[in-house]
């Protein structure tokens, strides 16, 4: 995960900063439609696996 990001629009820096405060900042309405495409699809879509349960602690070659 990276700790800066950075949205370049049309050649130029219009958005850089931490996850959090890059993805909630509404300061750029092309970063907005930008980020709302991929989070209204996540929405849709729900999780994409289901929670794993924890393997087994036993080797499979011991009985």
């Amino acid at each position: 995960m990276a700790d800066r990001v950075v949205f370049i629009d049309q050649g130029i820096v219009a958005a850089s900063g931490a996850p959090r405060e890059f993805l909630m900042s509404g300061a750029n309405p092309r970063l907005a439609a930008f980020v709302g495409r991929f989070t209204e699809q996540a929405r849709l879509l729900g999780p994409l696996a289901a929670p794993a349960e924890a393997p087994p602690t036993t080797s499979p070659n011991k009985g």
